[in-house]
C-alpha cells in the first residue's frame, strides 16, 4: 500500500510540470511559482526526467514487492522504457509538442499501470 501511495506522490510532479511547461508563459505572467516558470525548459524537463525514473522504479518495486507477477511487470516496464525515451526527447529538445506528447503519456501511463493493479489482482 506504502508503494501505491509513492508511485502516485512521485508521479505528481512528472504530470504537473509537463502541464506546466505547456502553459509556461501563462505561469510567468501570474507569476506562480511553478518550476517551468521559474527555470529554463531544458533544467524543468530534466526534473521532469528525474521524477519519471523514480516513479518507473516504484511502479516496478510495487510489481515486485506487491507479487503482481509477469501479466504485471512486462507491460510496465515497457510503457516505463517508453516513457523515460520519451523524456530523454524532450530533454534534447524542449519543444511544446514533446511537452504535450508527455503530458499526455503520464496519464496514460497511471491509468494503465492502475488498470493492470486491478487486472492482476483480481485474476490471481
Amino acid at each position: 500500500m506504502l508503494l501505491l501511495a509513492l508511485l502516485l506522490f512521485v508521479w505528481t510532479p512528472t504530470h504537473f510540470w509537463s502541464l506546466a511547461m505547456m502553459y509556461r508563459q501563462d505561469y510567468q505572467r501570474a507569476d506562480m511559482p511553478m518550476l517551468p516558470a521559474r527555470t529554463s525548459m531544458r533544467h524543468s524537463a530534466f526534473w521532469v526526467l528525474l521524477h519519471t525514473a523514480v516513479t518507473g522504479l516504484a511502479a516496478l518495486a510495487l510489481g515486485i514487492a506487491a507479487g503482481l507477477g509477469w501479466l504485471y511487470l512486462l507491460p510496465v516496464g515497457v510503457l516505463t522504457a517508453v516513457w523515460l525515451g520519451r523524456n530523454g526527447r524532450l530533454l534534447a529538445e524542449p519543444t511544446p509538442a514533446r511537452t504535450r506528447s508527455l503530458f499526455m503519456f503520464s496519464n496514460i501511463y497511471l491509468m494503465v499501470v492502475l488498470l493492470l493493479i486491478c487486472l492482476t489482482t483480481v485474476l490471481f
